[in-house]
């Protein structure tokens, strides 16, 4: 059956506003990942680095937190990302533990150097995998 201007212009239309819905989910599901990844990569001590892993949407989160779990850490980041990325909305990971670069350089023994490069790579092997059209975007 012969597709329609109108039919064509509504199918557009619907694929575009399915594809702003993935990207966002896209946005989400990297920051979550990444944000996962730096929690349990940091080195700890006491706990502090791994806890002040914090963030913002919209803009940047800083300031030291307390010392909490990875848990606590991990469940505060993916609360403040989940259905808040819209649009072109920016999502911040943020540390502002003044000694963050020195334990990335590797100055501790309990994780080599490079984990906030590593954790980076794993958002971006999640958004090569993520499927933005679903069923190829046949229009």
């Amino acid at each position: 059956m012969p597709t329609t201007m109108r039919g064509f212009a509504t199918n557009l239309k619907g694929l575009a506003s399915g594809l702003e819905d993935r990207a966002g989910r896209l946005v989400e599901e990297v920051a979550e990942r990444v944000h996962g990844a730096l929690v349990l990569g940091t080195p700890v001590k006491t706990g502090n680095a791994r806890s002040n892993w914090l963030v913002g949407v919209g803009a940047p989160r800083s300031g030291v937190v307390p010392i909490r779990s990875e848990v606590e850490t991990i469940n505060d980041g993916a609360a403040t990302i989940r259905g808040r990325v819209k649009g072109d909305a920016e999502v911040n990971i943020t540390n502002d533990v003044d000694y963050l670069t020195l334990l990335n350089a590797g100055s501790s023994r309990q994780a080599p150097a490079g984990f906030v490069e590593k954790a980076v790579a794993v958002g971006v092997r999640v958004a090569v995998q993520f499927r933005l059209l679903r069923g190829g975007g046949a229009l």
